[in-house]
């Protein structure tokens, strides 16, 4: 089943443009059915400062769901559908159009996610080529078991 849109709330803002913007902001129910029994084992998800965006916000929802222990450094911190605007000289500039909030209440933008295992990146466990994200993860999961 399709989501259908529950209500559609129109914004008028000013752009850095010439002109208004005219932006919807739709809220959808979401629901998920699974197709069989549902996984219910310990899960271990990877995460790092290259997440970001719409990876944030699914890593959030996991680990606010209770579904996810998440293991490695703290996310990229910028989850808000970023806006280029350009500047004088050829620069560009980038900030965010929306601000994406935990259950807790906590945002992601400008904070991030901390992980729940924490793993320092080593440039000797990498030159060696040992991924310590990979082995915290897989100790985490087979003490759970």
């Amino acid at each position: 089943m399709a989501a259908v849109p529950r209500k559609r709330e129109r914004i008028s803002a000013r752009w850095p443009g010439p002109g208004p913007v005219l932006l919807a902001r739709l809220l959808l129910p979401v629901v998920v059915r699974p197709r069989g029994e549902p996984y219910t084992g310990p899960v271990a998800l990877l995460i790092d400062t290259w997440n970001m965006s719409a990876a944030e916000t699914l890593i959030a929802t996991l680990s606010d769901a209770g579904r996810v222990t998440t293991v490695g450094r703290r996310t990229a911190s910028s989850s808000g559908n970023p806006i280029a605007c350009r500047l004088p000289g050829g620069g560009v500039a980038r900030y965010s159009a929306a601000s994406f909030v935990r259950a807790n209440g906590l945002p992601i933008e400008g904070i991030g996610l901390e992980p729940d295992v924490p793993v320092a990146l080593a440039l000797a466990d990498l030159r060696a080529g040992d991924d310590g994200d990979v082995r915290a993860a897989e100790a985490f999961v087979l003490d759970m078991n």
